[in-house]
């Protein structure tokens, strides 16, 4: 039976019935919400957390990671039996404590070579000092040496760290595609577990700002291409 038509103030209002959810639906609703949070909470830090490994004999280390982070590059390069470490990273600022190593690249190449790596077998290709895009810069710089270079390297394999492996893959493969193929390998966080990241605040940070970040990067991206 249709419901009449009821209308107020000169027309200008006017009542028209609506179905909304049950007690039931509303229910339903709650729990399929519940599970899918679960299910996004389980899935988002292996999805952000990556490695992808593919055959390369180069080697590429984003170069603010701490000492930790490097030791592992390190074992990887060794059992990878790359032929050389490519170091990136921004230009450090006047009165840093660093400042000596000139960029996070050559903070990398002192920390590497510390860790028993040959210097020979280091390139440092370091970036200016920029507020944003710092990882797009590291991946240009690290594109104009290769092709720069006469070595025939069609392939290298990124090693970032932990939940910011994810961008950094993405970012390096769009701007390096398609003369050089990208593999990922991720250093992963000792400051939270990964099963439970959401019940540390280290975790927890690291999380979701990656995640936001990484939406926002395939937006950017997006728009730009």
């Amino acid at each position: 039976m249709p419901y009449p038509k009821i209308t107020k103030l000169w027309g200008l209002l006017e009542y028209k019935p609506q179905w909304t959810l049950s007690p039931q639906g509303w229910g339903i609703l709650t729990i399929s919400l519940i599970i899918l949070l679960i299910l996004l909470l389980r899935i988002v830090q292996p999805f952000l957390v990556v490695s992808q490994p593919i055959p390369s004999q180069i080697l590429v280390v984003e170069g603010w990671m701490d000492e930790y982070a490097m030791k592992t590059a390190k074992t990887e390069f060794q059992q990878g039996k790359y032929d050389l470490i490519l170091t990136t990273g921004e230009e450090l600022g006047e009165g840093s404590v660093l400042a000596s190593y000139k960029s996070y690249a050559g903070l990398a190449e002192a920390m590497l070579i510390n860790l028993g790596v040959d210097p020979d077998k280091i390139v440092v290709i370091p970036t200016p000092r920029l507020k944003k895009d710092r990882t797009a810069a590291s991946a240009l710089a690290i594109k104009n040496w290769i092709l720069a270079s006469s070595l025939p390297i069609k392939a290298i394999n990124l090693y970032s760290y932990d939940a910011h492996s994810r961008r950094s893959w993405f970012i390096f493969s769009r701007i390096l595609y398609p003369e050089i193929a990208v593999g990922i390998l991720a250093y992963p966080s000792p400051f939270y577990e990964p099963a439970r990241w959401w019940a540390s605040s280290a975790g927890f940070r690291t999380i979701t700002s990656e995640a936001i970040a990484y939406l926002y990067a395939i937006l950017i991206w997006q728009f730009m291409g």
